[in-house]
């Protein structure tokens, strides 16, 4: 779990940066500029999955090692990195869309949408493949796997609909404040 949040720091700051850059275009009142912004995040997000994916694949091995000189350690420890690997990716659209939506006030059906996905597809597609098929460890990393997937492709319908941009309203005028308008 260490190693895999060495992997994904940078992508951490993204998901916490969409929220605020989204939260200020969104503020604007301009939907367009909001959606292009968060397109922008995203993509950016995006390419840095890839490149820490990369990173974790070709230095699982050298990352355990550091937590740990034991073989059995090593050899899961390195298959677990390999495929968190192959699932990085998806952690993009599961988690910087449903932020940066936070960001322009659509909360609700992030909250509803990726509660019922970890729990269907995370916590009990754990249990089913790491329990009922065996795969222990590994079924736990695959069902989290299952659950960013599920959650990227309901994420990316939200952000390609438009739906979430809803709320976005352009701020009020002074006269809708019953605030005086200055001359100038």
């Amino acid at each position: 779990n260490s190693t895999a949040n060495f992997v994904t720091l940078i992508l951490l700051s993204y998901n916490v940066m969409v929220v605020t850059i989204v939260g200020q275009r969104a503020g604007t009142g301009d939907k367009e500029r909001t959606r292009a912004g968060l397109d922008y995040i995203y993509h950016r997000a995006f390419f840095w999955s890839l490149l820490s994916a990369l990173v974790a694949a070709v230095c699982a091995t050298p990352l355990i090692l550091a937590f740990s000189s034991d073989p059995q350690v090593v050899y899961i420890g390195t298959r677990l990195m390999w495929i968190d690997a192959v699932i990085l990716p998806l952690w993009v659209p599961a988690f910087v869309l449903p932020s940066g939506f936070r960001g322009a006030k659509d909360v609700f059906f992030s909250l509803i949408f990726g509660s019922i996905s970890m729990w269907v597809f995370r916590v009990f597609g754990s249990y089913v493949l790491s329990i009922s098929l065996g795969l222990a460890a590994y079924g736990v990393y695959w069902g989290m796997g299952l659950d960013w997937l599920i959650r990227s492709i309901g994420f990316v319908w939200r952000f390609k609909s438009g739906k979430w941009t809803a709320r976005i309203q352009p701020p009020p005028t002074a006269a809708e404040r019953d605030l005086p308008v200055s001359a100038k």
